[in-house]
């Protein structure tokens, strides 16, 4: 067995920044047919995408929270390359508040780009891939999903929510020869953390240096994650040879969550 993806058809939302980005080029780089679904498409994606392989690279300009929109896009995706052999679910955002400041339309507009849309995409693309009896899904979930820090309530209600619904389409799918897994990654190095890095100099009037320095002093490997590692094991959990994987959520934090004391936010901020 061998880590194969060839030829196959590959759907990636948010793939057009960030750990999406990396995971879209990843799956091109290896012969697949790559559909990047993204609310923000501009030139430089399009031209640095079609420079990598442009006969086995589609963008599309897709809201995951709008059925109407994703029914467009899947049915173009389908329409150009027949099917959608794997799903992955990775469009997101992030909104911090504690709980007596949290905004009730920044909750249900991050809980409805986080979770409703990777059901809604879920959905849509189900029924090509019990067509075929075979396809994957894989969902973006967080660390988050599975502990408690201070500000996360939307994020970590959304990530934590989307790790159960793979776990309920794991089994639900699994006679169609579809799995469903969730990739739950730490502080991975993208403009997000780049922010974080900026917040937490900002707090304690540092640079972003010795704010990097104080944000490792948490995690055991004494740095972030690259994307290319979130790529590569999502390569993985999309081929044959993990097939036996299923319902799984698997970490890939550097070992911060092992070792993470009570009151992360409260230690940097």
């Amino acid at each position: 067995m061998e880590i194969n993806v060839k030829d196959r058809c590959v759907m990636v939302t948010g793939g057009a920044s960030g750990i999406g980005k990396e995971i879209s080029k990843t799956f091109i780089y290896n012969g697949a047919k790559v559909a990047i679904v993204d609310i923000n498409i501009n030139s430089e994606v399009i031209r640095e995408m079609e420079e990598i392989a442009s006969n086995s690279v589609s963008l599309a300009a897709g809201d995951v929270t709008n059925e109407d929109s994703i029914n467009g896009v899947i049915n173009d995706i389908v329409k150009k390359w027949n099917t959608i052999d794997i799903l992955i679910n990775n469009a997101g955002i992030i909104y911090k508040a504690l709980v007596e400041d949290t905004d009730i339309f920044e909750w249900r507009r991050l809980i409805d780009i986080n979770l409703t849309g990777p059901m809604v995409c879920t959905k849509k693309a189900v029924p090509f891939m019990k067509r075929q009896k075979w396809g994957r899904i894989i969902n973006i979930s967080s660390m988050m999903a599975l502990i408690g820090a201070e500000t996360y309530g939307a994020y970590a209600a959304a990530k934590a929510g989307l790790l159960q619904l793979t776990k309920v389409w794991a089994t639900e799918l699994a006679s169609d020869g579809i799995t469903a897994n969730a990739i739950c990654p730490g502080w991975v190095e993208t403009p997000m953390v780049g922010g974080f890095i900026q917040r937490i100099a900002s707090i304690h009037n540092t640079s972003r240096e010795e704010a990097t320095k104080k944000i490792f002093a948490l995690v055991p490997q004494k740095r972030f994650i690259d994307p290319k590692e979130i790529a590569s094991l999502a390569l993985f959990l999309a081929s044959d040879i993990a097939r036996g994987i299923n319902g799984a959520g698997i970490l890939i934090d550097t070992g911060l969550t092992a070792g993470m004391p009570a009151g992360l936010h409260r230690k940097l901020e």
